[in-house]
């Protein structure tokens, strides 16, 4: 091979001969020949990147500074393995500056603190850096007894270590007043998990820190220890027949939505031969595995049955520690089946409890609601009122009804946010197990409503509505004569039970809220709602109907702390009646309306003139009295509406006899499917007026003496019928069905 023209070398210079001898070139001679240059070209040559790597050590002790960071601007970051060596691969001709780091926080003094680098074109080794702290962190906190509140005093504890920087264990002991402390690194990261050998839990359950850049104070932990006692009725007995379930820890068990605590029981219940519930095995609920329960089989060598039968369904409940109550539960099961069987194997995959909860109902006229919201979906009225329905006479909203008797039902549903008249043959318990809404917010339209009350506790009429003072004219009670009227400082209603509804009247739409309950509060009874040891008069029936009278503490002339103020129907019957307690009060006074279930009369019919009696306990006299009723406060004056409201400024007393009615009526069939007939006592033409339960009238026409008339086109419900002439005024209940 001839060698190459020196001018084409200097021509080329060093740059341009690398390019030559790459790529191969062809070299035309002065002499006319050609020399054709194939060059292999070296590896550096050939490379895009660059590696630059070394170690870097942690002093003092020059360990593996694992974990530490170094910056490449403009390129990327390398990370030193577990050995201390790291590697970063920059681009050919790089330059710029590797910088070494484990936190944004700092915390960390390394020499060399940076490297700089220009026209990086072969690896650089052993860039190596030293590194160490120029501070360290405390982490401390206390432990303290949840239910105490006492320090957990010189106790080792060990938190287990999970996900960061380092694994294992760091073990503590506390002081005598439950402290604990140790120390880490700058930038430190990992989980908490404490534990302490026995029935312990923490709360938090772990504590998570992320690069720590300064010290981690107030740590601390509050101590549950979950072997409570045993409550009573959650007795077992070791039978030796098993049946095995697991609870699983994804079940995520609560009680209407609110979790389990830890240490809460669950468990299975079976029935003795006496059909008493008995716990035949429980597990307690701890957050961390799956809750193991043995059920115990029925012991065949004993006279007893004292487990579960074979193929026995399981009955669930959860007892809450915390609530000191046992609650039912509904569950899923993703193995097995929800019965005994002997060694059998299940596990539960959803455990709902909820609220075992009964309206106790008193026979006669009152007012129900609930704070529950049935388990029942949809909750049809005849499903909710089926474990009653032997003893149900009726019951109805404002407007609506449920009268199995009579085959009437426009009521259809039961409604959480509503309340109810009802009345009952017996004392009665209705189940209304479910779970209790968080809205116990209830919208009051102008004029009447039946609320609800919706706690599980009683609660003060004044406080729940002191916000709508202004706007409340009345709160009355249902089957009986409890009355909240502020404007006239009466106040005998004292609370509004949990489980009853009431009746309350406001001038313009608000609402109330029942707030949680407050255990002071509960319960409370007011005394001045019990009736009177001695009544001159007979105890008047209290039905679903009344009307509120207010006399003025001026009305009275002559009557004294001890007499009684009663309201009479036309035919002499006793409707309402009062002692007179404080002679320098406002009296309140209920006076009630005719039973629509009933075919007598045993109250005021609609629109009856209220007639007034005054009894002197001294002298045992009974005298009339008429009253001046106050046109300026209600419509509602001297003749009974359902729910009127009356206000009287002056009573005058007259021994004079009463008025009796000098006619009857009577209507059949009654109840009737649309043909009516009329019957009277008397050859007087008569005004037929046809009214519904609220008033308004609905028909009219004129008949004397026995009629007939087709009402098929009503709808089913109860009526009232009214002949009126110029000498009487007679008046029945109609049903429709």
């Amino acid at each position: 091979m001839r060698k190459i023209n020196k001018t084409i070398l200097r021509t080329l210079g060093l740059s341009g001969l690398f390019f030559f001898f790459h790529l191969g070139f062809s070299i035309a001679q002065s002499d006319g020949s050609t020399i054709f240059l194939c060059v292999k070209p070296t590896e550096d040559s050939l490379r895009i990147n660059h590696k630059i790597s070394g170690q870097a050590l942690f002093l003092p002790g020059s360990v593996p500074f694992a974990g530490l960071k170094i910056s490449f601007s403009g390129v990327g970051e390398a990370v030193v393995a577990e050995n201390g060596t790291y590697s970063m691969d920059v681009p050919r001709h790089w330059t710029g500056t590797a910088t070494p780091y484990l936190c944004e926080g700092g915390g960390y003094l390394f020499e060399p603190a940076s490297i700089s680098y220009v026209d990086v074109v072969f690896d650089k080794t052993n860039q190596n850096y030293m590194g160490e702290a120029t501070t360290i962190h405390t982490i401390s906190g206390t432990f303290t007894d949840i239910n105490s509140g006492e320090p957990l005093a010189n106790t080792q504890i060990t938190f287990n270590l999970s996900g960061g920087d380092e694994t294992g264990q760091i073990i503590v002991t506390t002081n005598e007043i439950g402290e604990y402390s140790f120390e880490r690194l700058p930038c430190w990261s990992n989980t908490l998990d404490p534990y302490l050998s026995g029935l312990y839990y923490f709360e938090p359950r772990i504590r998570s820190y992320d690069h720590i850049t300064s010290d981690q104070l107030n740590q601390n932990f509050e101590v549950i220890y979950y072997n409570y006692p045993q409550p009573p009725g959650w007795e077992t007995i070791n039978t030796g027949s098993f049946s095995f379930i697991a609870v699983d820890i994804n079940s995520d068990p609560d009680i209407c939505e609110a979790s389990l605590n830890i240490g809460d029981l669950i468990g299975v219940f079976y029935n003795d031969e006496n059909g008493i519930s008995k716990c035949g095995g429980f597990g307690r609920w701890q957050d961390e595995n799956n809750v193991f329960i043995s059920a115990q089989g029925d012991d065949n060598t004993t006279a007893n049955k004292d487990g579960f039968a074979n193929f026995e369904t399981y009955t669930w409940k959860i007892f809450s520690y915390a609530d000191q109550i046992s609650y039912p539960a509904n569950v899923d099961m993703s193995i097995g089946n929800n019965y005994w069987s002997s060694f059998g194997l299940s596990k539960v995959s959803a455990l709902d409890g909820f609220y075992e909860h009964s309206l106790q109902i008193f026979a006669g006229w009152s007012g129900i609601s609930s704070y529950i919201l049935p388990d029942i979906y949809p909750a049809f009225i005849d499903d909710i009122m089926e474990p009653i329905i032997d003893d149900l006479v009726i019951i109805q909203t404002l407007d609506k009804m449920y009268y199995p008797e009579a085959g009437v039902n426009n009521l259809l549903f039961w409604n959480y946010n509503k309340g109810y008249k009802i009345k009952v043959n017996n004392d009665v318990e209705l189940p209304m197990d479910g779970c209790p809404e968080a809205n116990r917010t209830i919208n009051l339209t102008a004029t009447w409503n039946l609320i609800p009350v919706l706690s599980k506790c009683d609660v003060l009429v004044e406080d729940l509505f002191f916000p709508i003072t202004n706007k409340l004219i009345l709160v009355k009670e249902i089957g009986g004569t409890g009355i909240y009227w502020p404007q006239m400082e009466i106040n005998t209603l004292g609370v509004l039970q949990s489980g009853k509804a009431y009746l309350a009247a406001v001038s313009g739409n608000a609402s109330i809220t029942f707030a949680p309950c407050e255990n002071a509060k509960s319960k409370l009874i007011s005394e001045t709602l019990k009736e009177p040891d001695f009544s001159p008069w007979e105890i008047p029936v209290k039905t679903g109907s009344s009307h509120t009278l207010l006399f003025k503490s001026e009305a009275f002339s002559d009557i004294r702390k001890g007499d009684f103020l009663g309201a009479f129907t036309r035919d002499g019957y006793c409707a309402g009646i009062t002692e007179i307690k404080e002679r320098e009060t406002n009296i309140g006074l209920t006076i009630f309306g005719d039973d629509i279930s009933t075919n007598e009369t045993d109250g005021f019919i609609a629109d009856e003139e209220i007639i007034f009696k005054i009894y002197k306990s001294e002298t045992n006299e009974e005298l009339i009295a008429f009253a001046t009723f106050d046109c300026n406060y209600y419509p509602d004056h001297a003749a009974f509406t359902d729910n009127g409201v009356s206000v009287i400024n002056k009573m005058e007393v007259n021994p004079s006899g009463l008025i009796s009615p000098t006619g009857q009526l009577k209507c059949f069939p009654n109840p009737s499917s649309g043909i009516v007939k009329f019957q009277t006592d008397s050859d007087e033409t008569f005004v037929l007026t046809i009214q519904n339960m609220n008033g308004q009238t609905l028909f009219e026409t004129e008949i004397t003496e026995n009629g007939q008339l087709d009402l098929s086109f009503f709808e089913h419900g109860i009526y009232i019928l009214k002949l009126e002439s110029e000498e009487q005024i007679l008046i029945s209940k109609l049903i429709l069905k």
